[in-house]
């Protein structure tokens, strides 16, 4: 695990460009903390710099900047190629030899000489953000995994000047000033994060997962970036596995899907460096531990967050399940003043806006376990590939023909009655009426259900908070999967936006921020295509989400253990900012401090900050997303 970053301009001299590479590249020093290295090449004014995290040949073998035998190709990469073994010994048998070490590095580099990038890239199992420079074509390439796991920027740092990256705080360590693009920003408060390919600066975009993207230097000089490519493209590999559906007994289903995790989870856990797994309790990461602890020779360590509240602490659950899986457990209850400690650092962490509120646990969990380990294993993507979240029972109902008119009354009902009770309520259950209050404000007037899923998706949030006009939902569209019904639509949707977006976007930088690297077993290549092919009738039933996994996962705990609602990795963020936030959440939120930026509708966001103190409402989510746009404004465009 890694960070990398590249700088590309004629016009610098070798020294300033060396000197500003550097400047970039150890802004990164904690994505790898281990070592750092830099190439470059004064004629053609390319810098590429690489810190390392070292988890695989730790010696300097493994060591990048890395040049492939024939000397054609230069790479720095982020991540891991699980499966490099299996393809150093295909490459073996073409007569490859002479390896310098056992890094996967050697063997990437290796695959491109020989099969080229695009099926260099298919052929792959890994989580990872490539550079690679060809130095007889005098080209760059670019390119993402699947899922999205690792993030890459690129673009245009200012004209003539070309950018790649693991993050954004790169370019102002190199001197390079940026300006806010408005319509990230209306999709920021929209979805509470900014969707690929946008990033928060003019400029400079992410790089879609699955795909790749070759820059030559006139793209450069004209400013015209060429549009990537799909290596692997998830919507029509989805499609694919829908129009060939298992059909087999539920039974059989199971054991293949069980044979291709533990495939998954063994080539997950190849490591030089200590490794654990992150540990909630919940059906995933449940799943994951308990076929780790079968095919380990020794107990695996666990890790898990709890806090006082009760309501939000799935700890003593997650110890539970630790104690039946006899995993060596380690858990850690979070006070508000863990979390008045860090919120300061949350914009320096995750560069842009970004306001998922479980980003405070992930990053006290993280921190946690890189006291004990250096790698450790997670259970995210389950929701999305197996049919987990709320959301999509909701989506169900709102399709039925009868859906609309339920969904009104509810809203109605709930608009009336909700927030008169909402003192007797949990925080988790006045999320809910929220959620159903703005449904039955919004369904009337939206016909499609493209439109109702992005409603339902992205309930948090308000674009009446900004002064910026609508801005859809960029691509990629899942609309194909309609075809075979809203679920599998439901389900894309959030595999290609909300997953990379959110979730990997969460967990890489709070891992990274503490230098911990993390895998997910549950996007490997075959196991994905295994589960699109799961009859849908299979994914919820009777109200039960993620049928299947439950059913999986009951071969390991006992259902008495496993069988509860599901919680998420939810924080009770309402109530500190009425306590122990509050006047950090205060001084975010003066009518002078929303004022600078200029995009903020004062006298609304002053309404519902003063509703959520008073009780009158609960409105978390809308302030979160406010509080992280305005600490993130404040770090990267001070007074």
């Amino acid at each position: 695990m890694c960070g990398i970053m590249g700088l590309w301009n004629r016009s610098l001299s070798p020294d300033d460009l060396e000197e500003r590479g550097r400047r970039g590249r150890d802004a990164l020093v904690h994505r790898g903390p281990d070592s750092a290295g830099q190439w470059l090449d004064p004629e053609t004014g390319l810098y590429m710099g690489h810190r390392r995290l070292s988890i695989i040949d730790l010696s300097e073998a493994g060591s990048q900047p890395m040049i492939s035998h024939d000397e054609r190709y230069v790479t720095v990469y982020n991540g891991e190629i699980y499966n490099f073994m299996e393809l150093r010994r295909e490459l073996e048998t073409r007569g490859v030899g002479d390896w310098r070490g056992h890094s996967d590095t050697e063997v990437l580099l290796e695959a491109f000489s020989a099969w080229g990038v695009a099926d260099t890239l298919s052929k792959l199992d890994g989580m990872f953000a490539i550079a690679l420079w060809d130095t007889r074509e005098r080209t760059l390439t670019l390119a993402r995994d699947r899922a999205g796991e690792k993030p890459l920027y690129w673009g245009m740092a200012e004209p003539g000047t070309f950018f790649f990256g693991s993050e954004l705080k790169s370019l102002p360590a190199m001197g390079y000033s940026l300006s806010m693009d408005p319509e990230a920003l209306a999709l920021y408060f929209r979805f509470h994060y900014v969707p690929s390919p946008y990033s928060i600066f003019r400029g400079i975009r992410k790089l879609r997962p699955g795909t790749y993207v070759t820059v030559r230097y006139g793209d450069v000089s004209s400013g015209t970036m060429p549009e990537p490519a799909y290596y692997w493209d998830p919507v029509q590999q989805a499609l694919a596995a829908h129009a060939s559906p298992w059909e087999g007994s539920v039974e059989d289903y199971m054991d293949e899907a069980e044979r291709l995790l533990e495939i998954s989870v063994r080539r997950r856990m190849i490591s030089d460096v200590p490794l654990g797994a992150f540990l909630s309790g919940g059906i995933d990461s449940t799943l994951v531990t308990a076929v780790m602890q079968k095919v380990s020779e020794h107990r695996v360590r666990t890790f898990s967050i709890g806090f006082r509240e009760f309501e939000f602490d799935e700890s003593v659950h997650a110890a539970e399940v630790a104690r039946h899986l006899d995993t060596e457990h380690v858990r850690l209850v979070v006070s508000p003043h863990d979390t008045l400690n860090m919120v300061d650092r949350l914009p320096e962490i995750w560069d842009e806006p970004f306001a998922d509120p479980s980003q405070i646990p992930t990053y006290l969990l993280s921190r946690l376990t890189r006291e004990h380990v250096t790698v450790a294993m997670s259970g995210d993507a389950g929701d999305e590939v197996a049919g987990g979240y709320p959301r999509y029972i909701y989506g169900l109902i709102l399709h039925l023909p009868a859906g609309s008119k339920i969904a009104h009354l509810l809203g109605v009902l709930l608009s009336r009655a909700g927030y008169k009770i909402a003192p007797v309520l949990s925080e988790p259950m006045k999320g809910r009426i929220h959620r159903f209050i703005r449904l039955g404000e919004t369904i009337e007037r939206s016909g499609d259900f493209t439109e109702l899923y992005e409603i339902l998706f992205g309930g948090w949030c308000s674009l009446p908070m900004v002064n910026i006009g609508d801005v859809s939902m960029p691509d990629p569209d899942a609309s194909p999967l309609m075809e075979f019904g809203v679920l599998p639509f439901m389900q894309m949707h959030d595999f290609t936006h909300y997953l990379p977006d959110d979730i990997f976007v969460k967990v890489d930088r709070a891992s990274m921020a503490v230098s911990l690297e993390t895998r997910v077993p549950l996007v490997e290549p075959d196991f994905l295509m295994h589960m699109w092919s799961m009859p849908v009738s299979w994914r919820i039933r009777r109200f039960s989400n993620k049928w299947i996994l439950r059913r999986l996962v009951e071969r390991y705990v006992p259902r008495s253990i496993m069988d509860r609602p599901k919680h998420g990795f939810s924080v009770p963020i309402g109530s500190w900012l009425k306590d122990e936030l509050r006047e950090w959440a205060e001084d975010l939120l003066s009518e002078d401090s929303l004022a600078r930026s200029g995009f903020i509708d004062v006298a609304r966001v002053r309404k519902i900050w003063n509703e959520h103190r008073q009780g009158i409402a609960d409105r978390k989510y809308l302030l979160w997303n406010v509080l992280m746009f305005q600490s993130w404004y404040d770090r990267w465009f001070p007074h």
